[in-house]
């Protein structure tokens, strides 16, 4: 059986569904206080809540996410590394390093071209990029 309904935090239902219980005409947004968003496992972060609350309201929202990363430098200063920690829900890490190796040869991003990834964790992806590169829309 397939579904679109993201994956919740299963205490955050439980509570949920007590509350409903205890007080049956509780209000959307009162049950929102208590499920704030969907608890993704493989982490990332979700991009604006509007989505969300269209979503528990009405049955149709959007949820963007965007992948949780920070930067290291590398070669006493000389690169940078972008570290990817947390992938976006349903992001295949093999697609977004494919992505980021056609931009780079497309020229569109000045990033090196290698790619590691770390053994562990599963949604770690390492990319080297020059000193002179400070703002990348990969993350």
């Amino acid at each position: 059986m397939a579904t679109n309904i993201p994956p919740h935090n299963l205490c955050e239902v439980v509570d949920a569904c007590l509350h409903l219980l205890k007080k049956p005409e509780a209000s959307i947004d009162e049950l929102m206080e208590i499920i704030p968003a969907p608890d993704f496992p493989t982490g990332g972060i979700i991009y604006g809540i509007n989505g969300v609350k269209d979503g528990y309201r009405t049955g149709r929202g959007k949820v963007v996410m965007r992948a949780k990363c920070h930067f290291e430098d590398i070669d006493k200063g000389q690169r940078q590394s972008i570290i990817v920690d947390e992938l976006p829900y349903q992001v295949n890490k093999k697609t977004l390093q494919e992505r980021m190796a056609e931009l780079v040869h497309e020229k569109r991003s000045k990033a090196s071209a290698t790619f590691r990834t770390k053994a562990t964790s599963p949604a770690c992806v390492w990319s080297s990029i020059s000193s002179a590169v400070k703002s990348l829309k990969w993350c």
